[in-house]
């Protein structure tokens, strides 16, 4: 295969699409069942935390908030999709301060 100077220049957006890809699979896509999941029981949004292991890499520029907002857009395009802190429940009952991205479909 001959390596022509346009597949050169495009190798490093294709390899970190390709990156953000694989860890959109691993991290969030499991989460969309929690989403519809929580329509189901007739609520009208859900909080996606980001958890630590996705955080590092975001950390370590591997993937982006944006990269992970547009994901979760694809699949929810007419509700609402934002970045946030917000309250979760811990361990034992206690309240943490989480990182995450609120769907919103009311």
């Amino acid at each position: 295969m001959p390596y022509t100077r346009d597949f050169l220049r495009q190798l490093p957006e294709t390899e970190r699409a390709e990156r953000v890809a694989r860890i959109l699979d691993e991290y969030i896509r499991p989460k969309l069942n929690h989403v519809l999941d929580a329509a189901r029981r007739g609520l009208t949004s859900h909080f996606i935390e980001i958890i630590r292991r996705l955080q590092d890499h975001i950390t370590h520029n591997e993937i982006t908030l944006d990269d992970i907002q547009a994901f979760l857009v694809e699949h929810f395009p007419d509700s609402s999709v934002q970045y946030l802190k917000d309250q979760t429940i811990g361990r034992q009952g206690a309240r943490l301060l989480a990182d995450g991205f609120k769907i919103d479909w009311s």
